[in-house]
């Protein structure tokens, strides 16, 4: 069953991707980095918000949201203890918009 909601990640972005990327002058294989990095960031749609399924930083065409996450830091923790992390991450309008940013954010035009 969670293979076929991967599947159904997989299928649902490609082509909003496969056209944002074609506009952008992308080759397959960054359209392909695109893809597959969506679905490792996001767990296949499960932890995206806001069609930010890159995880990018700073504010996108819809704003942006925090995330607060508590991790494990030897080096700046007392003790080695757990740090918290705020993390302030894009919005966008529509799966178009972060792919756009996406592009963007890898050094595309």
């Amino acid at each position: 069953m969670q293979d076929e909601q991967d599947r159904k990640f997989i299928l649902a972005l490609a082509p909003v991707v496969a056209a944002v990327c074609s506009q952008h002058g992308c080759t397959q294989a960054q359209a392909k980095r695109c893809v597959q990095e969506a679905a490792a960031y996001s767990g296949f749609g499960r932890y995206g918000y806001a069609n930010n399924f890159w995880m990018l930083p700073g504010a996108g065409d819809a704003g942006f949201y925090t995330v607060t996450r508590v991790w494990k830091n030897s080096r700046t923790a007392k003790d080695g203890g757990w740090v918290p992390e705020t993390l302030k991450l894009a919005k966008y309008s529509s799966p178009a918009a972060g792919v756009r940013a996406w592009i963007k954010a890898n050094g595309g035009r």
